[in-house]
């Protein structure tokens, strides 16, 4: 039945819209998208399609760039800092306080 009145439709939409803006309620109900390797004035070209895989490509490329370095980033200030903290917390517990060479966390309070 819809498609037999698309005027219809869209004059209700545009009714809704309306009625929403006025109730300060903004909306945008209708989108121009097309499909992919088209565009509005028809098919994109085989140079264009190139570009726009070579832009798509790049943009890519920079946000795993981005990634990668915040990882990279969040590993040497958090994750490796706790796990060498772990590993000398576990070794201090099991050798003996005089073969220890480096004051403990007690002697650090205390001592300074």
């Amino acid at each position: 039945m819809l498609r037999r009145h698309p005027g219809r439709v869209l004059a209700g939409v545009c009714a809704t819209e309306n009625e929403l803006c006025k109730l300060g309620i903004p909306v945008g109900s209708r989108h121009n998208e097309v499909a992919p390797g088209h565009s509005h004035y028809g098919d994109f070209s085989e140079r264009e399609q190139h570009s726009r895989f070579e832009l798509a490509r790049e943009q890519y490329a920079l946000a795993i760039n981005v990634e990668a370095k915040s990882m990279q980033e969040i590993a040497s200030t958090s994750i490796l800092p706790a796990a060498i903290r772990t590993a000398a917390d576990t070794l201090e517990a099991l050798v003996a306080d005089d073969l220890w060479p480096l004051p403990n966390y007690e002697e650090m309070l205390f001592i300074f």
